[in-house]
């Protein structure tokens, strides 16, 4: 079940960067596909894909992937609201 959203909310597959630096790890959520990747910070403007919205029973926030250059995935964080901006919207 999908948590109501508002018209001006983020939407699956929303290109979003980000506000602040993250550092790719297998805490708090984050999911790294290349061992390689783990201790790499993602810097501030780093663009990815919301993935998923949030659902009711899951953690707050977002699921955005993150990919380098060639398209492979480095992580997959929930990330709340406030972490990043959107830069374009599906649809548009």
């Amino acid at each position: 079940m999908t948590v109501d959203r508002k018209p001006n909310d983020p939407g699956e597959l929303d290109v979003v960067k980000l506000k602040r630096p993250l550092l790719i790890t297998d805490e708090n959520g984050f999911v790294t596909q290349d061992s390689d990747a783990r201790g790499t910070e993602l810097p501030v403007g780093t663009q990815g894909t919301i993935v998923l919205l949030p659902r009711a029973g899951e953690p707050k926030g977002y699921l955005v992937e993150f990919s380098d250059d060639e398209g492979a995935t480095l992580a997959v964080p929930w990330l709340p609201r406030d972490d990043f901006e959107i830069v374009w919207r599906l649809g548009d």
